[in-house]
């Protein structure tokens, strides 16, 4: 896949949306990765950084523009989304809500695709085929035929939504004091919860905030963040840094290897973060603002995981192309 200036663009602002729900109890940043369309993309950037010489720079390209964007949404909305969260809690929740369910057409759709490592496969077969001249400008790559939908799909599908089932049910501890100062056993607990919380941001539909707030952590998190504590955020970023790698590898292996298995669990997982997030609906609850942010958390959604905004990238990249081989 070609990157372009475009493309690098729009993956900062998804890596703002993943920023923006990993400061949300029960929103994953894994689901808003799959439901704008990158998952696939970060994932094999992740697994493959360090270890595919040959194609380093591409994965840096892909992941560093997210990377950005993640840090700028959790920097940037701290305080946006905690004073929505005050003021407004039902109408947030039920927003993030809608972004679940209107990416699962985007989902149901990637269960029978083929994976991005046979696109990679054969965009890689493509080119060793035509040569690497300098004076090509465009490559013809044969598409992957999709796959046919197996009745053994709903097999990891029905674990990993009873898996969300229980963890929505599951009973909430009382908030704890924040660590805003870090001595050697406070920063280890915060590196290893940088470590445990990534790993679960990974895999969609399992919050890392929610999580962080299981294990007693979310209070020293937020801190951090609205306060822009370096020193709590360099070691919980370090943590992070290294949950993410493990974990992205497994998950790189499982879409390679078993890839609509594996996108029919985190259909079953997506779906069942929905109870995680549902809110109590008490008489202080706005059904009208909910009814309102349903739909336009759908609607992001839609537009964000459309294959629409892929194809215009796509068209601009070989336009791009064209005009400098016209130059």
């Amino acid at each position: 896949m070609k990157l372009n200036a475009g493309h690098s663009i729009a993956n900062g602002l998804r890596g703002v949306c993943i920023g923006i729900a990993n400061t949300i109890p029960g929103v994953s940043g894994g689901t808003i990765a799959v439901v704008v369309g990158v998952y696939d993309e970060l994932i094999f950037a992740v697994s493959n950084v360090l270890t595919d010489r040959g194609r380093r720079r591409h994965h840096l390209l892909v992941l560093l523009p997210v990377v950005v964007g993640v840090l700028a949404g959790i920097l940037g909305f701290a305080r946006v989304i905690d004073y929505f969260m005050t003021t407004r809690p039902d109408e947030t929740v039920f927003f993030f809500i809608g972004l679940i369910l209107g990416g699962v057409p985007f989902l149901l759709r990637k269960t029978t695709a083929p994976s991005a490592a046979a696109g990679e496969a054969a965009a890689e077969d493509a080119r060793g085929t035509a040569g690497d001249s300098s004076t090509d400008t465009r490559v013809d790559v044969p598409r992957p035929r999709r796959r046919r939908f197996s009745p053994w799909y709903l097999v990891p599908f029905g674990i990993s939504f009873v898996l969300l089932l229980f963890m929505a049910f599951a009973e909430r501890p009382a908030p704890t004091a924040p660590i805003t100062e870090l001595t050697l056993l406070s920063a280890v607990a915060v590196f290893a919860t940088g470590v445990i919380s990534a790993a679960t941001m990974v895999i969609p539909g399992v919050s890392g905030s929610f999580v962080l707030l299981l294990i007693g952590m979310y209070s020293t998190f937020i801190a951090a963040a609205r306060d822009a504590n370096a020193a709590v955020l360099g070691v919980f970023l370090i943590g992070a840094v290294s949950g993410i790698a493990l974990v992205s590898r497994l998950i790189a292996y499982l879409l390679r290897g078993f890839h609509g298995y594996a996108y029919s669990a985190i259909l079953g997982l997506v779906l069942g973060s929905v109870f995680m997030l549902w809110p109590e609906i008490t008489g202080d609850t706005s059904l009208i603002g909910a009814a309102l942010a349903v739909p336009a958390g759908a609607a992001a959604a839609l537009l964000l995981g459309s294959g629409r905004k892929e194809r215009l990238l796509a068209a601009q990249s070989t336009d791009n192309r064209v005009e400098r081989g016209q130059g």
